[in-house]
């Protein structure tokens, strides 16, 4: 089925012993992930809560104009407990 790889490889991570991963079950812009994921890992360092993170990142990525639409801040998934 379609999608069923990103749950299988999510769910072998998480059983291997990882605590927490992002991830995303669309095709993501290269550079909108890009940004994406440099706003995401300063807010991480900066509060220490993934989840917050992804929230901030989604926000600094949605206010570029070139990244608005929620295909470009919308695509990335906090999977487990971080």
């Amino acid at each position: 089925r379609t999608g069923e790889g990103v749950v299988g490889f999510s769910w072998s991570l998480l059983a291997g012993g990882c605590p927490a991963l992002i991830a995303s079950p669309w095709e993501v812009n290269d550079a909108a992930g890009a940004f994406w994921m440099s706003a995401f890992y300063a807010a991480w360092k900066k509060e220490r809560d993934a989840a917050a993170a992804v929230r901030i990142a989604a926000l600094k990525t949605r206010r570029q104009n070139a990244f608005h639409t929620p295909n470009h801040w919308a695509v990335f998934q906090l999977i487990g407990a971080a």
